[in-house]
């Protein structure tokens, strides 16, 4: 296996998308809403994404958000090896445990979010579909319209291709298995 420290960045592997499908800058911007600017720093490695802006890059590019984290060709990653990804100002930490398999179309993370956060999550590509496994705590998950409650060794899915928020009063921590169509 891998060194996960030797495992391409972001930007890297933006670039090489990028390269494949012959895009400009300007083209993925349009097709992502990520400025051309920070498209460039990005790539550069003068800039780290954010959770919120990885998921931009991976619905405008049609490719799952493990993509961009880790190459496909990765099949485990212990997460005391890496770094989280990090949002909300460090109140919510996410780990690739798993990254996306394209014989079944899943990846899986676990996700902190400390006392009072709070993350909205843009609407996915069509088709995806999101289960939260909860590991401990409490969690309110509101999709459209829908909230729901959760606390440990609760679960609940949905379809992921509306905007949905997590939040948290007391801290929770949950694996997070995400289907793509």
């Amino acid at each position: 296996m891998p060194d996960p420290g030797s495992q391409p960045q972001p930007g890297v592997i933006l670039r090489q998308i990028r390269t494949e499908r012959n895009l400009s800058l300007e083209q993925v911007a349009v097709m992502t809403g990520v400025s051309r600017p920070m498209l460039s720093q990005i790539e550069r490695g003068s800039s780290t994404p954010t959770v919120t802006t990885l998921w931009k890059l991976a619905s405008g590019l049609k490719v799952p958000l493990s993509r961009l984290t880790r190459p496909a060709s990765v099949t485990l990653l212990r997460s005391l090896q890496q770094d989280p990804i990090e949002e909300e100002d460090g109140k919510m930490k996410a780990w690739l445990l798993f990254p996306f398999d394209p014989d079944n179309g899943t990846e899986i993370w676990r996700v902190t979010l400390d006392a009072g956060c709070v993350h909205s999550s843009q609407a996915h590509a069509p088709g995806t579909r999101e289960y939260i496994l909860m590991e401990s705590g409490d969690l309110t998950m509101t999709v459209g319209s829908c909230r729901e409650q959760l606390t440990s060794r609760q679960a609940l899915q949905f379809g992921a291709d509306t905007a949905h928020q997590y939040a948290t009063a007391d801290g929770c921590s949950f694996y997070n298995v995400i289907t793509y169509q």
